[in-house]
């Protein structure tokens, strides 16, 4: 049967990073069935979920309950542990100012400044993998607080021209904030240099020029700068292996890193072999630069209040559309973490308090400090960063490294990244973390082919600067529980034989809004989502049911569509890992005979669990086919679908008033100048 599609109206929003096509939230069908090929007799006349799920008949040949679900491999790990290297030297580095139009074609002074950690080694020739860290655009100056437990506000930036502060202020030493991730790095042999950018091209932007807006660019060629001093000129360059080079940015600096690989690709000088991000922007420059030739990881903050629109998953994203890496892709979402709080040395917070279901890594509830109410800066008393959204940080950025980076890697230590695997609980206790995952050598990447169902209707997401698709969806609403309200993705219409597959990796993600422009506390907390999962085969066959949330978490993380500059925000996704290397004998289907993985078409959502809500479901998954690896001693614990509805909120606690009024946060926020 073919779907009846309403008209498709586009938003193209011009200060955005995305466009947004939507066909219609309640599309005709004829029947209850749609798709982009026709559907087979048999599909299209397979057999609902039975109404009485204890009608249903179980054969004592299978065990479905001995099905595993994440690997419990890594759940006792201590993500923070130190290596072997005890201690490291500190080593700062400077050379004069001069101009250098590669790096500012207006010939504003430059200087090469910034600051290294070194292992100690009982072996003074050793060579240290390196990794080189670019922090974010941000003041250059700033004012001590007269309570040292207080943020220090940074709000000038006289030193970009002069070299100098103004009286009463100290230069603002943003390179020095990550040193906390040098701590952990260094203890595994890895040298960590941070560059100071705060000469030149510090707190500035050029937004009417299409040319280098955000000086992308110009970062980008600071950074090259370095590397040739780095390699001739600093005391201890004998210890930096620049061949097993890794680059980790911050805000402005992730898209410097980007630009970097790019632009220098010099295999004799140096040779990157991975990039990390913490929070970073994208197509600053004016392009827009991704890297498919290595490793790449970004770390979004889902409560950030600088790059609101998620700007740092756009790289993922065209990769993932175009699969264009050859290598592995990676999303960390961290609920509840800010943009600034990644660097100890940015002292203010950039958000007031979070949206949906995420619980504030700081305190939220404390008042503006004292230089604060003073000087209008988002400043909180008592309030200067988050250890928490720094530990997981640490956390990410080590094993990253560590997996991708040095002669001595480790890559089993990108499973941290991926969400078959459970996260080691002192992460898991920290805050609510989502991952996306591909490895393009192990992955391969499924396209739907046709869908059926009661529910769902397209929706798109389209970069504005590539012009190109880069999330194909369906999106499901439903206002309560039902097994007649389904939506089924066929992958496979011939079947396809899946006995050797290790999993299924299906993105989803959930977005119920409120208004788009209240914040959270105007907003009631969600309700828990729950949802059920069943195989089909080419025949129409379905498996036994079993619920979504064992998978993934299905929280309401961002409420809105816009952010405050009516920029389109990006949904953020989890993955539904499907355990198909476990399912192999064990999945019976609905009538208790063996379910049939030889021939499987897709995968059934059906909306019988929770009392309503948003979801989006990806029309591109990928297929793992490297194994999953589980502990020898875990339990198994896959569970059937239950009649049980889940009702708590999913917010842990009760939202408490911000310690900012939201008419003193908008006044403050207009006042500060743009930290990203």
């Amino acid at each position: 049967m073919k779907l009846m599609r309403p008209g498709c109206s586009f938003a193209l929003l011009l200060v955005s990073i995305t466009l947004v096509q939507s066909c219609g939230k309640k599309p005709e069908y004829e029947g209850s069935y749609r798709g982009s090929t026709s559907v087979t007799k048999a599909a299209a006349e397979a057999p609902d979920v039975p109404k009485n799920m204890d009608s249903v008949p179980e054969s004592p040949k299978f065990d479905f309950g001995s099905i595993r679900i994440k690997s419990d491999l890594y759940v006792a790990m201590d993500p923070l542990k130190l290596g072997p290297y005890q201690g490291y030297d500190t080593l700062e580095y400077a050379l004069p100012a001069a101009a250098d139009t590669n790096v500012m074609p207006d010939g504003t002074l430059v200087d090469v400044r910034g600051i290294a950690y070194l292992p100690k080694s009982n072996d003074p020739n050793e060579k240290f993998p390196t990794i080189i860290v670019f922090t974010g655009n941000h003041s250059g100056c700033g004012i001590l607080p007269a309570d040292p437990n207080d943020p220090r506000v940074d709000i000038n930036n006289d030193f970009r021209l002069t070299g100098a502060c103004p009286a009463g202020m100290i230069e603002a030493p943003s390179h020095k904030g990550y040193e906390y991730l040098a701590n952990v790095l260094t203890s595994y042999g890895y040298a960590v240099i941070s560059v100071n950018p705060n000469r030149g091209i510090q707190g500035i932007n050029n937004f009417n020029s299409p040319i280098d807006p955000s000086y992308i660019l110009a970062r980008a060629a600071l950074l090259r700068k370095h590397i040739t001093y780095l390699k001739s000129g600093f005391a201890r360059a004998n210890s930096l292996d620049l061949q097993q080079l890794g680059l980790l940015g911050h805000s402005r600096g992730g898209d410097t890193m980007r630009a970097f690989y790019n632009t220098y690709k010099e295999p004799g000088e140096f040779q990157v072999r991975a990039i990390y991000e913490l929070a970073p922007i994208d197509s600053g420059s004016g392009k827009s630069f991704d890297a498919p030739g290595v490793p790449w990881g970004v770390m979004i903050g889902a409560c950030d209040g600088d790059v609101t629109a998620f700007q740092g998953i756009h790289p993922y994203r065209r990769m993932w559309a175009q699969k264009s890496s050859t290598s592995m892709i990676s999303i960390v979402t961290l609920t509840g973490a800010n943009h600034n709080y990644f660097n100890t040395e940015w002292q203010t917070t950039d958000a007031r308090i979070c949206e949906g279901d995420q619980q504030e890594l700081w305190d939220y509830k404390a008042p503006l400090s004292t230089e604060g109410a003073l000087y209008q800066a988002t400043a909180l008393k008592g309030v200067k960063g988050s250890a928490r959204q720094r530990t997981v940080a640490q956390a990410f950025v080590t094993a990253f490294f560590r997996a991708n980076v040095g002669i001595k890697k480790d890559p089993s230590l990108n499973r941290l990244l991926d969400s078959r695997y459970v996260l080691p609980k002192k992460l898991a206790d920290m805050a609510l973390i989502q991952r996306e995952f591909l490895d393009f050598g192990t992955g391969l990447i499924v396209d739907e082919v046709s869908s059926e169902g009661s529910v769902g209707s397209d929706y798109n997401e389209y970069d504005i600067f590539t012009k190109g698709l880069v999330r194909s969806l369906t999106e499901v609403n439903w206002n309560s529980p039902n097994e007649q309200t389904w939506y089924q993705s066929n992958v496979w219409e011939q079947g396809k034989d899946l006995s050797q597959v290790a999993s299924i990796n299906i993105p989803i993600a959930r977005r119920e809004i409120c208004d788009p422009v209240l914040a959270q506390e105007n907003c009631g907390p969600s309700q828990a989502m729950d949802f059920s999962l069943q195989l089909v085969d080419v025949d129409g066959n379905l498996s036994m049911p079993f619920k979504a949330g064992q998978f993934a978490p299905l929280r309401n993380i961002v409420n809105r569509n816009t952010d405050p500059f009516n920029t389109y925000i990006p949904l953020l996704f989890d993955t539904i890992s499907l355990p198909v290397q476990e399912m192999v004998g064990k999945l019976p289907d609905v009538n208790g005979k063996p379910f049939p993985l030889d021939q499987v078409m897709g995968v059934r959502f059906v909306f019988n669990q929770s009392k309503g809500g948003r979801l989006y479901v990806s029309k591109r998954w990928a297929l793992e086919q490297s194994k999953t690896e589980y502990p020898a001693a875990q339990a198994a614990s896959l569970a059937l679908w239950t009649k049980e509805s889940p009702n708590r909120i999913t917010r842990s606690q009760p939202i408490q008033p911000a310690g900012v009024s939201p008419q003193d946060w908008a006044r403050l926020k207009s006042a500060s100048s743009v930290r990203r």
